[in-house]
């Protein structure tokens, strides 16, 4: 999981490759799915809450065509606006 902040909202992009094919990435922030991209890049534009100091865990789940799931790190990141 990648990001790139800006002062209105926060890009997460997402790598994900499968020895079948990535069927869709859900992105998840603290727990609650967030949004699901079918297409490479997956990509999703996230409005940072503004919380100084409040801290959100990111991770992603890829699904391939047979229904398999894998789950990335989890990230940790912490609002400073």
């Amino acid at each position: 999981i990648l990001s790139t902040a800006s002062t209105a909202s926060t890009q997460i992009l997402v790598s994900s490759f499968d020895d079948v094919v990535v069927e869709v990435v859900k992105l998840f922030i603290n727990g609650v799915l967030f949004g699901v991209d079918s297409n490479a890049p997956y990509s999703y534009s996230w409005k940072v809450p503004a919380k100084p100091g409040k801290n959100y865990v990111l991770y992603a789940v890829s699904v391939d065509t047979s229904g398999n799931e894998s789950q990335s790190e989890s990230v940790m990141v912490t609002s400073v606006r």
